[in-house]
């Protein structure tokens, strides 16, 4: 037994003797959907390898059970330990028959009976889920669901195709502990891998082991597999090569070599012949109880086609886990999806490498495809920085192409790969698999744009409104990506670079980048670790507006693209294109003096890649820019006042035409007044102690100024009782006078200038 300290903001607490560290054993119960709809596309057949790799990856004292449903359920193997009854599990597999309906809800009751009537002593209830299918025949799934939570069964389901009923199960397998994993309807891919990756996943899950390496391909002809990875420290290790092939692999010899050169036959060598297809399914699995730390290499040649998975899994205290099931139960179709992984060896484990690969589509030959950074900085819904918790909010979330507008719901297929160092300095790699959906509810567009509300209403479009940029064809921030495709991006529709890479949205995606990675940004620079941002500075004139533009960095042959808007800002138009440099200015003598202008600035390139615009900079052509003079006294030059009701002597130049005064620099409140009425005015200050009293001048073409070349004038005075002065050497009095005088000569200036 260990102690448990929690520190939270440098205060901690430790609970003596309250952390036990024991082996959890498992009994799994293995259900597979043998429906009519499960002998399409050799959907059967990957079902059982996968099942019998499963099988093949638990031993004594576990125990494993299985069970087929269809319109009603059976029980064909009871729970017993695993070794000695894997070659009977694995024989009733290969029986297992397809036909029938669908009662999803009777393979999990008889699952968890079998767990309450024979599961071990101080065992854990597992059941691993598969169905292509929703239930159309008593029990229901509801009706299961409670038995499952009243007798703390972890439930793992495994998804094949969008008309499996993802929902309620996704919602189940999170109440219970366990995770949903999805794979495409198999018309075309890599069903019998994916499938096998799945439950090589959910098993090294159970078993606390950490998957190090996996490659899935493809090969045909004359082939030759070589896949070489890395084992960190581990006290155990299991490598496996799970195929389709349509040759059969039996007198093969795969070769796994050690580090230190020795070759090691598989633990177990499977194969079974398809009666359908009469393709080839099989594995080798070894497993390496006192692995060495190096690199191992795998071979195998053969002929024909396969398809291929190789895996290694090990077991040392660098863990991973994938929490892409944050939030609430329900989540929908447009909602923004935080994807989190935690690493750590016994700390946290800082500055890894940790992305997400995220796809969804009904099939394998149209897919959204999203590769999205992980970060642990605390500033990408990741909690704290540095504190082992990676995360970033998955946007893209309304799958491929317009799915969202024809089914109910979609769901994501999640992997996640991460390598650094761990706190003990040793180099090393983790996998983790999972998945997630959401579903679309069905008030979800209520102004028939094709825009989700809540999608509209996050970005601040108008989702009662389907006209102009709040509709489906609008493009407010003006980057050329229209909404529609914004909300396929998983881009923010209000801004142009939604990365802050540099490069546009429009752009990135027209050259296959990702809008929601800023290092790969064709204008990032890596020196600066931030994109290179154009930037422009306005210089108004009479009639004109001088434009002076920059990049932040030096850009290759860069184009630099002028927008101007009139009146307010928002409706750009391109005023000049093809000025060349990357520093330069321009003049623009098309204005009209008195209105507003806007401006920003973007880059293009010679081979078409373009920048975000700058920010968007104001400014008024006007006949005279300079702005007028004046100067505030208050009770005539006097330091002290008794009370806080004074007079203020108010200095004018000649050009201004009107004047503002406040107690405050903000002049909140206060009104802009005529001159010629403004000389020797009462005025209340706020309190007692030192106050100021603040003054701006304007002309009659809207420049404002103060004192000199500032934007006001202002004094101050000491309110209430002011005490005696001390004696003072009769140099620090020719000072003040001195000082004194000079006061005198300013005002007097100033009143010559108001006379002449």
């Amino acid at each position: 037994a260990y102690d448990l300290t929690v520190g939270v903001l440098g205060d901690t607490d430790t609970e003596s003797v309250c952390v036990i560290y024991d082996t959890i054993v498992f009994d799994s119960v293995i259900v597979v959907d043998h429906s009519g709809s499960m002998s399409v596309f050799d959907k059967m057949d990957a079902a059982k390898e996968s099942a019998r790799l499963y099988v093949d990856s638990f031993a004594t004292p576990e125990m494993l059970a299985l069970v087929e449903f269809n319109e009603s359920a059976q029980l064909l193997q009871g729970l017993a330990d695993a070794t000695g009854i894997r070659e009977v599990v694995l024989s009733r597999i290969d029986e297992i028959i397809i036909g029938g309906l669908t009662s999803v809800g009777g393979g999990m009751l008889v699952a968890q009976d079998e767990l309450y009537l024979n599961g071990g002593a101080g065992h854990r209830n597992h059941i691993v889920l598969l169905t292509d299918g929703r239930e159309n025949t008593p029990p229901t799934i509801s009706h299961v669901r409670p038995l499952l939570l009243g007798n703390n069964t972890l439930l793992d389901v495994v998804l094949i195709g969008e008309d499996a009923q993802v929902g309620l199960l996704e919602e189940i397998a999170r109440e219970t502990g366990g995770n949903l994993y999805h794979v495409p309807e198999p018309s075309s891919g890599t069903l019998t891998t994916d499938l096998a990756s799945i439950y090589r996943s959910i098993a090294e899950r159970i078993h606390r082991q950490q998957r190090v390496y996996s490659s899935q391909k493809e090969l045909s002809g004359s082939w030759l597999v070589q896949e070489s990875f890395y084992l960190d420290s581990v006290s155990e290790a299991t490598v496996v090569f799970s195929y389709r092939a349509d040759q059969s692999l039996g007198s093969t010899s795969p070769q796994l070599e050690l580090p230190d050169t020795t070759l090691v036959s598989p633990t177990y060598s499977r194969e079974s012949e398809s009666e359908t297809s009469g393709d080839f399914y099989g594995h080798f699995l070894w497993e390496i109880p006192a692995s060495q730390t190096g690199t191992y290499d795998f071979s195998l040649t053969g002929s024909g086609d396969i398809e291929y998975l190789c895996e290694a899994a090990v077991k040392n205290q660098v863990s991973i886990r994938l929490a892409a099931d944050t939030g609430p139960a329900i989540r929908y179709v447009g909602e923004r999806v935080p994807i989190l992984v935690t690493l750590q060896d016994g700390s946290p484990i800082n500055a890894a490498n940790v992305w997400a690969h995220i796809t969804s589509g009904a099939n394998y030959s149209e897919q959204m495809v999203c590769d999205l950074p992980l970060y642990d900085d605390g500033a990408h819904a990741d909690a704290l920085a540095n504190d082992g918790i990676y995360g970033n909010i998955f946007t893209r979330t309304t799958g491929r192409a317009l799915e969202y507008l024809v089914l109910d719901g979609i769901t994501f297929r999640v992997s996640i790969k991460a390598n650094g160092t761990s706190s003990g300095g040793a180099s090393f790699s983790r996998e983790a698999l999972g998945a997630f959906h959401l579903i679309r509810p069905t008030d979800w567009d209520q102004d028939s744009d094709n825009l989700p509300d809540m999608w509209e209403d996050r970005y601040g479009l108008d989702s009662n409104s389907s006209l102009g940029d709040d509709g489906y064809d609008g493009d407010p921030d003006g980057d050329y990506l229209l909404n529609a495709e914004e909300l396929q991006q998983g881009t923010n529709p209000m801004e142009c670079d939604t990365d802050w890479g540099g490069e546009s949205d429009y752009s990135e995606v027209q050259f296959g980048r990702s809008p929601l990675y800023p290092a790969d940004d064709y204008f990032f620079d890596v020196s600066m670790g931030a994109g290179a941002f154009p930037h422009c500075q306005l210089k108004p004139g009479d009639a004109n507006v001088t434009i002076f533009y920059s990049m932040s960095t030096v850009v290759t042959n860069p184009s630099i693209n002028t927008f101007r808007a009139s009146g307010t800002e928002g409706d750009y138009s391109l005023l000049v294109s093809g000025i060349t440099g990357n520093k330069g200015q321009y003049l623009d003598a098309g204005v009209a003096n008195g209105q507003d202008y806007y401006y920003r600035v973007a880059v293009t390139t010679s081979g078409g890649e373009r920048s975000r615009y700058s920010a968007p900079t104001g400014t008024t052509p006007k006949v005279d820019l300079v702005p007028p003079h004046g100067a505030i006294s208050i009770d005539g030059g006097n330091r002290t006042s008794g009370d806080q009701h004074v007079i203020l002597n108010v200095f004018t130049g000649e050009d201004a035409t009107q004047i503002r005064i406040s107690n405050n620099p903000r002049f909140e409140g206060a009104a802009w007044q005529p001159v010629n009425t403004i000389n020797d005015i009462p005025w209340t200050l706020d309190s007692d102690g030192v106050q100021f009293v603040y003054a701006q001048f304007r002309d009659a073409y809207g420049n404002i100024g103060g004192s000199h070349n500032g934007t006001r004038a202002f004094d101050a005075i000491r309110v209430g009782q002011t005490p005696a002065a001390p004696p003072r050497p009769d140099s620090l009095l020719v000072a003040a006078v001195v000082g004194a005088a000079t006061v005198v000569v300013v005002v007097l200036v100033l009143v010559i200038k108001k006379r002449r």
